[in-house]
């Protein structure tokens, strides 16, 4: 019988219950913890879960987890650790922003055509800066989805680039989405509430776009 009347320990891992006579946490805290080790020796790993108590090592092993090596003592959690926070995902980005949907003069500061990766499409994008408010709100117009980008006449963008421009375009002639630049448009601005997998958007993340250019103002 040890010290204190409690029956010596003669195993290596400790149950939930167990491990809380020789470390000062809780039942409830323990399982949630990663591992936290005091030496670099390799260990075995634990079946279940439980507290070793061998040398100069304690560490808490959670199955649900790739063991996450720390060298700190073993100690109680409370709140959130610093290493935790420090790997949380941080925004790159300020939210998109939302307009009443309608019409809106805005003027058209950057053009640009891509290749969508996620849809394996070619894209031009607009983004225009509404002059009522100065918000920047971007507009997409499809240009098909084959090896290079097209636009026919019974496409949005033809439709766009011939409002930019003034004129048809002339065969062969290269339609660069650089005609939108520097000019201002009345443009019908809509929302957007459903995700690319078809999926709701929550309320408070829908956003607004440009659907349409309806007119050339200037100049």
């Amino acid at each position: 019988m040890s010290k204190g009347g409690r029956n010596p320990v003669n195993f290596e891992w400790l149950g939930l219950r167990q491990r809380t006579e020789y470390a000062a946490v809780s039942e409830r805290t323990l399982p949630n913890w990663p591992r936290l080790r005091l030496d670099a020796a390799p260990r075995p790993p634990a079946r279940g879960g439980g507290l070793r108590t061998g040398g100069h090592t304690a560490e808490v092993l959670n199955p649900l987890s790739e063991p996450l090596r720390t060298g700190c003592a073993l100690q109680e959690h409370v709140g959130e650790d610093s290493e935790s926070a420090n790997a949380a995902p941080v925004p790159e980005e300020s939210p998109y922003p939302r307009l009443e949907p309608g019409l809106y003069d805005a003027e058209c500061t950057s053009a640009g055509i891509y290749r969508d990766p996620r849809f394996h499409a070619w894209k031009c994008r607009l983004e225009f800066s509404v002059l009522s408010d100065a918000e920047r709100v971007f507009g997409f117009l499809h240009l098909g989805n084959g090896q290079k980008a097209r636009a026919g006449r019974s496409s949005e963008y033809w439709r766009a680039w011939v409002i930019a421009d003034g004129n048809q375009p002339r065969k062969r002639q290269v339609l660069t989405p650089r005609v939108f630049m520097g000019k201002t448009f009345e443009v019908k601005i809509s929302d957007v509430v459903r995700r690319f997998d078809g999926r709701d958007h929550p309320p408070s993340t829908a956003y607004s776009v440009v659907r349409q250019v309806v007119r050339r103002l200037y100049p």
